[in-house]
């Protein structure tokens, strides 16, 4: 059996798995909507713990966290010791957490106005811009694409770190059902979104400087670096 015939497998159990849970989503779109909306006046809004779930689905506060990876990478490479064609690589992981994020909820606005899915209203039956007029669309929910492109980048870079990003994502999502602002599908494929945006992007971009392709040649020696400077000014501060 060829290597191929594996990897067919496993892509094809894959996304009956992606679509087993979308339609477990939306049989409980109805659901959830009715019995876990706990906050139609808005009252966790001014809740900080709230807020923190939130604004992690907003594109900003990973842009901060991009920067702080550029700046500390900078000083893991030092690029004027790197090749010239490598140079650049100090840019390489914060971008991939911020383009991760961006492009993901980007993917969810997309999708939005192809489906044209109203939010849930009144008793949660599903509404159509195409069929009535509705106020706003739900499918999917840019806030939680945005919040998994950021977890799903950093849990692929940071196998380590994944688990604590991708609650903070999950916890947006909830934030997106305590006022009935989505159905529990919208926030699913949400998730699918970024899962995409971000595999695309780490095969894509891994072509690049400092890309994962090129993380043994890149980072190792950097790191080696690091601790022969390490021991070096232990062995001095001994002395």
């Amino acid at each position: 059996m060829s290597d191929a015939q594996p990897n067919r497998t496993r892509s094809l159990v894959r996304w009956l798995l992606i679509c087993m849970g979308l339609l477990v989503s939306t049989l409980l779109d109805t659901w959830v909507y009715l019995y876990h909306t706990i906050d139609r006046e808005r009252a966790l809004w001014n809740a900080e713990w709230w807020q923190v779930f939130r604004q992690a689905g907003n594109l900003m506060p990973w842009c901060f966290v991009a920067c702080a990876f550029m700046l500390h990478d900078i000083r893991l490479l030092n690029p004027r010791q790197l090749p010239r064609g490598s140079r650049s690589a100090f840019l390489h992981r914060g971008s991939m957490i911020v383009l991760s994020a961006g492009l993901a909820g980007l993917a969810a606005e997309i999708l939005k106005g192809i489906s044209q899915r109203g939010r849930p209203i009144g008793l949660g039956v599903y509404r159509f811009g195409w069929v009535e007029e509705v106020r706003g669309y739900g499918l999917a929910s840019s806030h939680a694409a945005v919040a998994f492109g950021a977890a799903f980048m950093v849990g692929r870079l940071f196998p380590g770190a994944f688990w604590p990003i991708f609650i903070l994502a999950c916890g947006t999502a909830y934030s997106r059902i305590t006022p009935g602002a989505h159905y529990l599908s919208d926030l699913y494929v949400a998730g699918v979104l970024a899962w995409l945006v971000s595999r695309g992007l780490w095969h894509w971009l891994g072509r690049f400087p400092g890309g994962h392709a090129h993380a043994v040649t890149l980072l190792r020696p950097a790191h080696a670096s690091h601790a022969t400077n390490t021991a070096a000014d232990n062995a001095r501060s001994n002395a």
